[in-house]
């Protein structure tokens, strides 16, 4: 039997906030950390607050990952976050977890 098991890489967001001000570095930052792979996990239970900046840069991870026939996941989503991601239908494009072994879990299965 083969083992199921496949490279997920698990990201955290070491940042208070994805805005304007920081959202070109934050995602170069995860971009140079997927480095190829096709599956990864993003944990942003340490981000307080998203804009529209931040949510491009989200956007631009997702579609990085696509082209190589993989997926992006994301877990740990603050309240706060939460009512903006629910209010523009981030779930349509991204799978939302509430923890990393959810998320790793759906990846595997």
């Amino acid at each position: 039997m083969r083992d199921k098991r496949i490279d997920v890489a698990v990201l955290t967001v070491n940042q208070d906030y994805m805005d304007a001000s920081n959202a070109a570095a934050v995602k170069q930052d995860i971009l140079r950390q997927l480095d190829g792979r096709t599956q990864a996990i993003l944990d942003l239970s340490r981000v307080a607050f998203v804009d529209s900046a931040g949510l491009s840069g989200l956007l631009a991870c997702l579609q990085q990952v696509a082209q190589t026939g993989g997926d992006l996941k994301l877990c740990g989503i603050t309240d706060e976050v939460r009512v903006l991601f629910d209010l523009i239908k981030m779930q349509r494009l991204f799978e939302i977890f509430d923890s990393t072994e959810q998320a790793v879990l759906a990846c595997e299965g």
